[in-house]
């Protein structure tokens, strides 16, 4: 194998290398967009428990003992 084949051939594999970097680029930009949607999600929810909650406590339920009692 002379040196134009060599070079040749690391060539293709840089070409190769870097289109397999892209894709993994590509990949963790989505992988990173779907977190930051969950996330948000999750703090949204996290808020309606929370008021669910205090709605809730703020609500005394009918079979519940006078205070006196």
């Amino acid at each position: 194998m002379n040196a134009e084949e060599r070079i040749s051939e690391l060539e293709i594999k840089i070409a190769y290398q870097e289109d397999q970097i892209e894709e993994l680029n590509k990949s963790l930009y989505d992988h990173w967009k779907l977190i930051e949607k969950l996330s948000r999600n999750v703090e949204i929810l996290t808020e309606r428990v929370k008021s669910a909650a205090q709605q809730e406590g703020a609500q005394q339920p009918d079979n519940q003992p006078p205070p006196h009692y």
